[in-house]
């Protein structure tokens, strides 16, 4: 009977994961934040709730995917992939785009799972050299994320200043993005705005803000080009191409994994550079490995017998039921993700060749006003009129990152300032200044 319980859990976690990425009005942390009350009301079993979590979160990310490509939906962890994947889209091959993300998470999550596993001893001293760094390594990071966002030139009459002026344009845009978003970051860590039964989801209106919303209303208001997809019987894959991009994805997306704040979209960028090619191919498959462990392996790392350090959303919702510490936890969880990931994949992948053979007909605007209904309708719900109010401001950062050609990718401000104020002790400043 013990075993039909915890089929039923990875069941579950496995079907509601897949759903909320193909139908995204809620994100997989959102979810999880009902599950909680669910625990709550049954006293759930640990191990119980261990195997829906890992399901849940492992089938998120292969089906968030279809969303970030089909219809242009990205969270902030595949909001930097929205472009190739978007001229992919347009040229009929968004199917082939799904798919060779997905391989890349994957294989991604099986040389994870392999490392991690191999170098559990090593992982405490390893820890115990980057936990003072941490924040240094944030500081690095954030310079680098806002310095190698290069000028863009365009082609017209200007000369001169006017032109140094509009190829410094998206680079003075995304500064703009960088500290609006990091204000209001800090506006949110600092005052109690959503109700306190749901205080582990106050940042979630100005992610869906940031990333969901601004998408939603240029599907509705812009002219959204269908090109009729083609689904091939197999998509062509170059082994030695697709080795670099795991290995880079999986070393991004677990440094990811690792350090606080850092996201998956951060992860992408820097496994992307890690390659330096410009090939939709290469950038799809080391971001799917990147985005997938950042999400998954952040909730392994929690469970490390050696160092079990809290990372990620959904381990520290974990947190407060995790009442007992077992290696055995860190074995079962590898387990439980490597067979989630295999069946996600199949499942995905019919989902996505049944999206793409029906793309052409399917009315995206009309598609885009119902999700932008239930997704201001789940914000209310959780964060009431303060949570909608947060959406509309970070709505409109999301949106000039968006008109003034700069990645939203700056947006992660939200956390990475407010973060790296506070690890230097900066904060009662910043306090003053705005208080």
């Amino acid at each position: 009977m013990e075993v039909l319980h915890y089929l039923g859990a990875w069941l579950a976690g496995m079907l509601i994961g897949i759903a909320s990425g193909v139908f995204p009005a809620l994100h997989v942390y959102n979810i999880f934040g009902f599950v909680v009350l669910v625990i709550l009301k049954f006293s759930l079993s640990w191990k119980l709730i261990l195997t829906f979590a890992v399901a849940l979160i492992t089938a998120y990310c292969f089906s968030n995917t279809i969303s970030s490509v089909f219809f242009s939906l990205p969270d902030e962890s595949t909001a930097f992939m929205v472009l190739p994947a978007a001229k992919m889209l347009a040229r009929g091959r968004g199917y082939e785009a799904v798919v060779m993300t997905n391989i890349g998470a994957l294989l991604g999550l099986a040389f994870f799972a392999v490392v991690i596993y191999l170098a559990t001893p090593q992982l405490y001293l390893l820890h115990g050299v980057l936990r003072d760094l941490t924040p240094e390594i944030l500081l690095v990071i954030l310079v680098y994320l806002v310095v190698q966002e290069w000028p863009k030139f365009f082609e017209g009459r200007k000369t001169g200043f006017a032109l140094f002026l509009e190829g410094m344009k998206s680079i003075l845009a995304g500064i703009f993005v960088w500290i609006a978003s990091g204000l209001l970051g800090f506006y949110i860590l600092n005052k109690t705005l959503v109700p306190s039964e749901w205080a582990f989801q106050g940042l979630m209106p100005a992610f869906v803000g940031f990333f969901a919303v601004p998408w939603l209303i240029f599907n509705i208001v812009a002219p959204h080009l269908k090109s009729e997809q083609y689904v091939p019987d197999d998509v062509e894959v170059d082994g030695e191409t697709m080795g670099a991009s795991v290995v880079a994805g999986t070393l991004a997306g677990s440094l990811a994994a690792y350090l606080p704040i850092i996201t998956g979209g951060m992860a992408g960028v820097l496994a992307g550079h890690t390659l330096a090619s410009r090939s939709s191919r290469v950038f799809m498959v080391s971001y799917g490995a990147s985005k997938t462990i950042y999400y998954v392996g952040a909730l392994i790392v929690s469970l490390v017998p050696t160092i079990y350090l809290t990372r990620g959303g959904l381990a520290w919702m974990l947190a407060p039921f995790k009442v007992e510490y077992s290696p055995s936890d860190f074995g079962f969880a590898l387990g439980l993700m490597l067979l989630t990931a295999g069946f996600s994949f199949l499942i995905v992948d019919y989902l996505a060749r049944l999206i793409a053979r029906i793309y052409h007909r399917l009315n995206i605007s009309l598609i885009s006003v119902i999700l932008l209904v239930l997704i201001t309708g789940v914000v209310y719900f959780i964060a009431s009129v303060q949570g909608l109010v947060i959406m509309i401001a970070a709505t409109g950062i999301g949106i000039f990152a968006v008109v003034f050609n700069t990645r939203r990718l700056n947006c992660m401000g939200v956390l990475l300032i407010p973060v790296v104020f506070n690890m230097f002790g900066w904060t009662d400043y910043l306090r003053e200044w705005l208080f």
